[in-house]
């Protein structure tokens, strides 16, 4: 498997996918920062897992495997997360 390779954003860049997303109204998933690096927590769990980004829109998980991108609509704003993990594609829309 190819080592991904991390960029860096600033905090502005990561402020446009701080929030909850839905997912088919079964769970909230929210982005968030702690400690100056962005975080994902799903579902009802309380643990948080870093998000790494490998461009942009698209990020991955050290302690999951799969990838997470975020879609910008037309205006650039984040309107949806879709996690792409064992073969299955979850869409998540922004609350």
């Amino acid at each position: 498997m190819k080592e991904k390779t991390v960029v860096s954003f600033d905090a502005q860049t990561f402020a446009a996918y701080l929030g909850e997303y839905d997912f088919a109204r079964r769970a909230k998933y929210t982005v968030l920062t702690e400690d100056g690096k962005l975080k994902l927590r799903g579902g009802r769990s309380p643990d948080k897992y870093e998000l790494l980004a490998e461009c942009e829109t698209k990020f991955f998980l050290r302690e999951k495997p799969g990838e997470i991108v975020f879609v910008k609509d037309e205006g650039g704003r984040i309107t949806e997360m879709i996690i792409y993990t064992n073969g299955q594609e979850i869409r998540l829309k922004k609350l």
